[in-house]
């Protein structure tokens, strides 16, 4: 067999191994990562359409370019109502976690909800006004709680100084009445 066909054949099978593990890496990060996936996938669609958009625009094909356009906008859409999607369900666990809830929050002007539907099914997202007011009242939920915390540890760090210096005096007593016994 000819040099060149074994290593056209060793290309191809490394290329392949390669392609399969960087689509589990993918797979994964989707699965366990799921902001990181989407914030990248946006980077790469803005990326990769924005060669389209300058070499249609170099070239002056304005319908090609608008439906290149068009397709940028819907795909980045996409992502976006993804991480919307992902954002809101971290923030109400931040939220149930710190004991806010989402009734604490008014509702947005003209809304008869605090949510907006997704584009997939039962994916639903906070609406922008309701998301920025639940974000900062668990924010101040967790200002509070972490200076409730910082109180607690200060205030028993004080009691378990104050045994061990009576600790440290005592030993040191017992040792005082030990030397003078044995004189």
């Amino acid at each position: 067999m000819p040099l060149n066909a074994v290593a056209r054949r060793y290309a191809d099978h490394t290329h392949h191994w390669f392609e399969r593990l960087n689509g589990w890496f993918v797979r994964q990060a989707k699965r366990h990562f799921p902001e990181w996936y989407w914030r990248r996938e946006i980077k790469k669609t803005q990326k990769r359409f924005g060669k389209i958009l300058e070499a249609e625009k170099q070239k002056g094909d304005w319908k090609r370019y608008s439906v290149a356009e068009e397709a940028l906008d819907s795909l980045t859409e996409n992502a976006e109502l993804e991480l919307s999607w992902l954002d809101s369900k971290s923030l109400l666990a931040r939220a149930h976690k710190v004991g806010v809830s989402l009734s604490d929050v008014a509702l947005p002007k003209g809304k008869i909800l605090h949510w907006e539907e997704g584009n997939g099914p039962g994916q639903r997202y906070l609406h922008y006004d309701s998301f920025r007011s639940l974000h900062k009242l668990v924010e101040d939920a967790e200002k509070e709680l972490r200076k409730e915390r910082k109180e607690n540890w200060e205030s028993w760090s004080k009691i378990l100084v104050s045994v061990l210096a009576a600790i440290a005096s005592l030993i040191g007593v017992l040792i005082g009445l030990i030397s003078v016994l044995k004189k």
